[in-house]
């Protein structure tokens, strides 16, 4: 039989999405059924779109919009109805108001008047200096402005509009505004005008200034902000700052306080054998014990003092500068040389069975044995380290636990400080960012300069001075809330331990948060886009959503300005704050390249202001850093030549004799130390007057440099500087950025006035 050919069978299409959606249009349901119904339709396309671009059947790219969408609200189409409604209504509205202030006309804040020549330019100014003199000499009123806010005359580099005439206007105290006619300065003002020519209708002056900033430099929208009330903005900012900086001091406090309710930790200097105060070898002879039985009887007679509750506070009294000042030389071999039975009877009393019957030790009016052997067993148990106690070599584990355990705490509370400090830091810049903003400059410079220098202030208090500050006492000034109540009335080892340490470490953590801060910008819009970027509905908004970050350089500068100040002022005495600036410098440069040039918009034209901030800042940290050098090497601990009359060295010139017998211990605070505040006592000693000198030195050409800079001040006629006309310098490609001050021709607000569109009448 002849071969029966097979039928081929193609595969029949199913739309899936007409398929899931019938339901949605069955007009018999509710809207919300319906909307319910679509939704779901939307979900499982997707998903069968999804599965299928995972196996290859298709290939299409990832759905966006309405069919990504699976919420059913966004279906209903009443709900749809009455948002359009909604919309137009605002958009009518907003053409309204549009209408009316087209009608009623803008109010001028501001007018640019673009010089073709630049001598024109330089004869206006001239006129206008004259009149501003004549005017100062005839009312004997300072600055001479005696008018309202008006135009503003420049030649602001040569930046003038095509046509090469002069463009804007003059303002009234009516707000209204009068077209300048092109070549009306052809000839010298004081010909043209007459001989006031800054009086406008003789009954306003006009307030004419040379343009100091660029075109794109402008800041439009606040313009209609005074200066005048500049300062009350500002000192919002500077109040919301400090406020800021109190609540961070007061977690800050709050942490020193649950660091003094540990045992108090101090040098290990002066307790040893031979200790001036206190001989621990001969009181507690710890080193020469062991678990063993038999030889563990100085951690047995140490044990029940350390049981006690000896916390940093209540040792306070007998404790100074990192060092123990109680008297307890008294006590020296009192298990070896008292009398056996008195001995055996203390230890009987003392024992773990008898520990609820404790007297107070050799002392009971004061605590000044329960602290002293607080301060033995934690020399003891710190210099066995950690890794013999982890361990349990020769029963660490168990004798030096609560030591170590104290320490752990200790170390998470200041970790935590730290946390808190560096977290207030980058709040501290975003708040400055918006606080600044709503101080509504008038132009981008500005704006970023009172950003970068308030950044600069508050950041250095917060990570630099706040944390001394409040680690110092100086009893005059304890009064002051948060500060001045601190363990230390002098600059010696046990604070750079403990302050200067944490100032290197808040530096550290700021050297590597701040960078990746300015990073962070890029990745939140990364994120933003890929999670939102489903549920765009238009095409305003899609071009809003991929508008990349702006790169700002006053989060760079305030940052870094900080620094920088607290790294040459304290580094006389924290030289390793260079190398934590170095690492900055490294990451910053790093995080930089790559946000500027492959991810952020390109910045407007900026001055020279920020950069200007920074060269001034930097001979003014060199003057701080030689007074505290003054202060920190001077010393009187530090070995050190003398001048005259000088002294140097610390030692104890007796005057208290230790007391016998179970007494109140007298703290012996005889040793020999200068004044806080007698400097002249520091710069008798050559390891002070070398810095002083160079502080002086630093001083005097602070104020030649500045002195002739001073004398170099602009001069009140100006001088013509050789530029080209403008139609030339246009034509020579000699400009850069806008064309003209026109807010039509700035790119930040063209698309605010469109061409044609009756919002841009008038303009």
């Amino acid at each position: 039989p002849s071969a029966i050919p097979a039928t081929a069978v193609k595969p029949t299409k199913v739309d899936v999405w007409m398929t899931t959606v019938s339901e949605a249009r069955d007009r018999s349901k509710s809207m919300n059924e319906r909307a319910f119904s679509a939704a779901r339709a939307a979900r499982k396309s997707h998903k069968i779109t999804s599965m299928s671009r995972r196996k290859g059947m298709i290939q299409t790219s990832k759905s966006v919009g309405a069919v990504n969408n699976h919420r059913a609200k966004d279906y209903n189409l009443d709900r749809l109805r009455a948002k359009v409604q909604t919309s137009l209504l605002e958009r009518q509205e907003t053409a309204d108001a549009i209408a009316a202030c087209t009608l009623k006309g803008y109010r001028i804040v501001n007018a640019w008047v673009t010089f073709s020549e630049e001598q024109s330019c330089v004869d206006c100014i001239d006129a206008v200096n004259g009149s501003n003199k004549r005017v100062r000499e005839e009312t004997g009123i300072a600055g001479g402005i005696a008018g309202i806010a008006g135009g503003i005359a420049g030649f602001a580099g040569g930046i003038a509009r095509n046509s090469g005439g002069i463009a804007g206007g003059v303002s009234r105290n009516s707000g209204t505004a009068r077209n300048i006619p092109t070549g009306r300065f052809s000839k010298r003002p004081s010909e043209t005008l007459g001989v006031d020519v800054c009086s406008f209708e003789g009954t306003h002056r006009l307030d004419v200034k040379q343009a100091k900033q660029a075109p794109s430099d402008v800041l439009w929208e606040n313009l209609s902000y005074p200066v005048s009330t500049m300062w009350k903005r500002k000192l919002r900012s500077v109040a919301a700052t400090v406020i800021l900086i109190l609540i961070n001091a007061a977690i800050i406090s709050g942490a020193k306080t649950q660091i003094r309710r540990l045992p108090a930790k101090l040098l290990c200097i002066d307790t040893g054998a031979g200790g001036k105060h206190l001989d621990c070898p001969a009181i507690w002879n710890l080193a020469n014990s062991s678990s063993v039985a038999g030889e563990d009887t100085a951690r047995l007679d140490i044990s029940p003092f350390v049981a006690t509750d000896a916390t940093a506070l209540t040792c306070r009294p007998f404790m100074g500068n990192g060092r123990f000042l109680g008297n307890m030389t008294s006590y020296n071999g009192f298990y070896t040389n008292k009398n056996a039975s008195v001995v055996a009877a203390f230890r009987a009393s003392t024992a773990a069975g008898s520990r609820k019957l404790w007297d107070g030790g050799f002392d009971p009016i004061s605590n000044v044995d329960e602290c002293a052997a607080h301060v033995c067993y934690g020399c003891y148990c710190s210099e066995k380290g950690y890794w013999d106690y982890d361990n349990n070599a020769d029963g660490l584990g168990d004798f030096c636990k609560e030591y170590w355990d104290n320490e752990i705490l200790r170390q998470i509370i200041l970790a935590f400080g730290i946390m808190v400090s560096s977290a207030m830091n980058i709040v501290l810049k975003e708040l400055n960012v918006v606080l600044s903003k709503m101080e509504h400059d008038h132009s981008h410079t500005k704006q970023e300069l009172s950003i970068a220098a308030r950044m600069m202030v508050s950041l250095t208090i917060n990570s630099a001075l706040l944390p001394m500050l409040m680690a110092a006492d100086i009893t005059e000034l304890r009064r002051v809330p948060f500060l001045f109540k601190g363990d230390f009335s002098e600059v010696n080892a046990q604070w750079y331990s403990e302050v200067g340490n944490l100032v290197v470490q808040v530096a550290a953590v700021n050297a590597v948060t701040f960078p990746l801060s300015c990073l962070s910008k890029v990745w939140l819009w990364k994120l933003k886009i890929y999670f939102f970027s489903p549920y765009i509905r238009t095409q305003q908004q899609l071009n809003q959503l991929y508008r990349p970050p702006r790169f700002l350089l006053s989060e760079r500068y305030g940052p870094f300005l900080a620094a920088m100040v607290y790294t040459i002022v304290f580094s006389s005495g924290m030289p390793i704050l260079y190398m934590v600036l170095m690492l900055w410098c490294a990451l910053q440069m790093a995080v930089d390249r790559v946000t500027l040039l492959h991810y952020c918009a390109s910045p407007p034209r900026y001055t020279g202001k920020l950069a200007a901030l920074l060269i001034h800042m930097v001979p003014v940290s060199v003057l701080l850093h030689f007074g505290v050098a003054t202060y920190v090497f001077g010393e009187r601990s530090l070995p050190s030549f003398t001048l005259a009359g000088g002294v140097s060295g610390k030692w104890f010139e007796g005057g208290n004799v230790p007391v016998t017998g179970n007494q109140t211990q007298i703290v012996d605070r005889d040793l020999t130390d200068d004044d806080q505040w007698d400097l002249s006592a520091r710069i008798a000693r050559v390891n002070g007057i070398v810095p002083t000198v160079a502080m002086v030195a630093t001083a005097m050409a602070m104020g030649a440099a500045y002195g002739c800079l001073a004398r170099k001040r602009q001069p009140e006629e100006m001088e013509a500087e050789g530029c080209p006309p403008v139609r030339e310098a246009i034509a020579l490609g000699l400009l850069s950025g806008p064309a003209s001050y026109s807010i039509t021709q700035n790119p930040e607000y063209q698309h605010l006035f469109p061409p044609g569109h009756p919002v841009s009448e008038g303009l």
